[in-house]
């Protein structure tokens, strides 16, 4: 930055920093709150990396059917159109923590 204005690499770097995956995991009170997270959230939230929650996410919901023998991923997964997305309560359960009441 030279005199308070943003330089081309700056304006660069500030856009993918804005439009980077999210890298920091959810707490288990945010998760709480949500009906459904997406798929970079939970494998953020899990440890996994973004590039092998979508192989798994593929296995589960049946669309890479026979390529090998892949693991799916850990917890129920809904595909909607080209997004997927896990419900929270799958997820806390597999975090070990129950899900809210009223949440099913």
């Amino acid at each position: 930055m030279l005199c308070g204005v943003k330089t081309r690499t700056a304006k660069k770097q500030a856009k993918q920093q804005a439009t980077a995956w999210p890298r920091k995991p959810l707490t288990i009170k945010q998760l709480r709150k949500l009906p459904t997270v997406t798929l970079e959230q939970a494998a953020v939230t899990l440890g996994i990396g973004r590039t092998v929650a979508y192989q798994m996410a593929r296995c589960s919901t049946g669309t890479e059917a026979g390529r090998g023998s892949r693991a799916e991923f850990p917890c129920r997964v809904i595909r909607v159109g080209t997004r997927y997305c896990v419900p929270t309560p799958g997820l806390l359960d597999l975090l070990g923590d129950s899900p809210p009441p009223g949440f099913s």
